[in-house]
């Protein structure tokens, strides 16, 4: 690392130079400076392997070198690397302790991305066209991200007026499309609100206003999801039948304690808990279903009819509820 002193001189003829630079020379001399003093290490103070990994990861994202630079501290290990453009255009997490990169974002423009493969925006807009035809479409904002993915494979995000587009590497994984309340079908408004009267987990939420209205598109499920402060209501785009309820009033912080707890609860309980709240929310009757637990988790399973997949608090209610065929 450099010493004060040598610092100090370096500074003191940089100051000395820019008086006599071009207005060009003299702006990218104030950048370097500024970059010096942002941060207290750079890419100079780690090893290459460390560098080698990083690069390689940004890379990975841009589809090109991305010139890295400064370097920030972080906790458990954890370092933060980014390019020298800034740190508006992303960043490399590298664990120190296992040597491996945490995880890697870079954001991108809309030209950058077409630059590296056309066929993301272009098979983006093909499929909203299908699904919202009306609808102009104008995308503005990119971001790739690697390392939330369980194949450590990258996730690109593309983002335009009220719309999202989210690859799985190459694959398209889904679509969501934001509504104002009024150019949604009342059919679906109408159903969302009695979904409300019947969960016993946002009965009394009723007064609430949606904040939010949604369509999410992945594979084969197309759902409207409706959402209040502390509640959500999705629900089946082609059949209008309500597929999820949830509610964050009963949502339980889960701690050791809330665990051993929700393990006290009887089977019985859950099951009869269940029978009412699937059968008042889905109008499913899940009498002779087979019944599996894990954590704070339940299935409720019958060959040949749809599967109900709930998450219960330490009270043995169900915050969240969801229905798949």
């Amino acid at each position: 690392m450099k010493s004060y002193k040598t610092i100090v001189t370096a500074l003191t003829i940089s100051g000395m130079l820019v008086a006599s630079m071009p207005a060009l020379t003299v702006e990218a001399g104030l950048s370097v400076m500024a970059q010096e003093q942002r941060y207290k290490k750079t890419i100079a103070n780690l090893d290459a392997k460390t560098v080698g990994l990083a690069k390689n990861a940004m890379k990975k994202l841009a589809g090109k070198d991305v010139e890295l630079y400064g370097v920030e501290d972080g906790v458990d290990g954890l370092i933060f690397i980014y390019p020298k453009s800034g740190k508006a255009k992303g960043q490399v997490v590298f664990n120190q302790k296992t040597g491996k990169i945490y995880s890697a974002i870079l954001y991108l423009t809309v030209k950058e991305l077409d630059a590296m493969s056309p066929s993301y925006k272009n098979k983006a807009l093909a499929e909203l066209k299908k699904a919202e035809p009306k609808r102009a479409i104008a995308f503005h904002k990119v971001s790739r991200v690697m390392g939330n993915l369980p194949s450590n494979g990258v996730m690109t995000s593309i983002e335009g007026n009220d719309i999202n587009v989210t690859y799985e590497n190459d694959t398209l994984a889904s679509i969501t499309i934001q509504y104002d309340l009024k150019q949604v079908n009342p059919k679906m408004v109408k159903a969302a609100q009695q979904a409300m009267k019947n969960y016993s987990g946002t009965r009394n939420a009723m007064s609430q206003q949606w904040i939010r209205v949604y369509r999410s598109i992945n594979g084969k499920n197309d759902t409207l999801s409706f959402q209040r402060t502390t509640s959500m209501i999705e629900i089946d785009t082609n059949t209008g039948k309500v597929v999820h309820v949830s509610s964050l009033d009963l949502m339980p912080t889960i701690t050791p304690e809330t665990e051993k707890k929700c393990k006290k609860i009887s089977n019985k309980q859950i099951s009869m808990n269940a029978s009412v709240e699937v059968k008042q929310v889905f109008g499913i009757n899940i009498q002779g279903y087979s019944m599996k637990r894990d954590r704070d988790t339940v299935i409720f399973h019958k060959k040949g009819a749809p599967t109900v997949t709930g998450k219960i608090n330490m009270k043995g209610q169900f915050w969240s509820l969801s229905v798949t065929a």
